[in-house]
Formats: C-alpha cells, structure tokens, sequence
C-alpha cells in the first residue's frame, strides 16, 4: 500500500513540474534570441519582443540609444556565457550572462505571464573560470560568430 502511494505521489510531481519546466525552457531560449538582436543592433526584433507597457517605457530609440550607451561603456558584444533563472510571483526573470571587450554583465530579461519581455536591467556580472572557457552558443548569431 505504501508503495502504491510513493508511486502515486511521484507520478502527481511529474505531472505538476513538466508544464513549468517547459515554461522555463522557453523563456530561456527566448532570452538566448533576445541578446543577439541587441548585438546585431536588430532593435525592431528586439522591440517585438516587448509588452506594451514596456513598449511605452522604452521606445525603440530609446532602447537602441540604451545598446549604444552598454556598447560605449563596456566595448564590443563578444559573447553569452551562461543563463540563469529567478522567479517572484507575476514574473519569470532570465540573467544572461554576457562577455563584452572590456566588462562582464548580467543582462535579466524579465518576462510576464504571456512570454512577453516586460523588464530590461543592466548590471555588472562575474565570471566563473569556467564560464570563461565556455559559452552558449545556441543561438544562431553566436553559432555565426564562433
């Protein structure tokens, strides 16, 4: 009987998990399509991505004028190192660690219910010696790059 119920038990926790799992691969390979647009200088790309609400906080020349400043600052785009994911309660945020020439960041795209990108922060990030060696690469403009 207590076989049945571990059986039973673990059966509802497959079921429940897979459809976040899910959610969560998509948000990441929606992040990992993201940053290329911004390296790319693709801002019309980029802006599609948005809600309305960030569409109205940061317009597309505004967002391009933003890329340009992170370009200024820390040099050319070189490459996504690693990905990594936080929730709270209304969003799903993706930090995509990114090497530039001259500084490391973590770009956190947020996204809402919908898979839309409702928040865009900048801020300094730190390698692992690992990171260092590798990268992702699954997206089509890094595989170009590489």
């Amino acid at each position: 009987m207590m076989n049945r119920f571990i059986w039973i038990f673990l059966l509802l926790l497959v079921l429940i998990n897979s459809p976040f799992a899910e959610m969560n691969s998509d948000i990441d390979i929606l992040a990992e399509e993201f940053v290329p647009f911004l390296a790319a200088e693709d801002f019309n790309n980029a802006y599609q991505k948005f809600d309305q609400t960030m569409k109205n906080a940061l317009p597309l020349k505004k967002l391009e004028e933003t890329w340009k400043s992170v370009i200024y600052q820390c040099g050319n785009f070189k490459r996504q190192a690693s990905l990594r994911r936080e929730t709270n309660r209304q969003f799903r945020i993706v930090i995509v660690l990114t090497e530039f020439e001259k500084a490391v960041l973590d770009i956190k795209v947020v996204f809402n219910a919908d898979n839309e990108i409702s928040g865009l922060f900048f801020a300094p990030g730190q390698m692992s010696p690992g990171e260092r060696r590798t990268g992702i690469s699954l997206s089509k403009h890094n595989r170009e790059r590489s």
